[in-house]
């Protein structure tokens, strides 16, 4: 999975982007897509927030959602049988 932008540079991006009036100079500048650039001004007209999108599904979804309780049951149980690790 890609991992978003961080918010230091998308408030870069966005102050370049309102100074110059142009996403091009941005994504030049900060060695990023073009539409990476527009994205940001978008997401910012629509939200007034800089914040990356939430990723992934929530928990219960899915192929495994349905089994999750069980799964982490079975984690859980494997983790308490397995000895402790001595330190060096």
């Amino acid at each position: 999975m890609v991992q978003s932008l961080s918010l230091d540079l998308r408030r870069r991006v966005y102050t370049t982007i309102m100074e110059d009036q142009w996403c091009r100079s941005a994504d030049r500048q900060f060695h990023i897509s073009a539409t990476s650039a527009v994205r940001i001004q978008q997401r910012y007209m629509q939200t007034q927030s800089l914040e990356a999108s939430k990723q992934g599904r929530s928990v219960g979804y899915g192929k495994l959602g349905p089994f999750h309780s069980e799964i982490l049951a079975k984690v859980v149980a494997c983790s308490l049988m397995r000895p402790a690790s001595k330190p060096v």
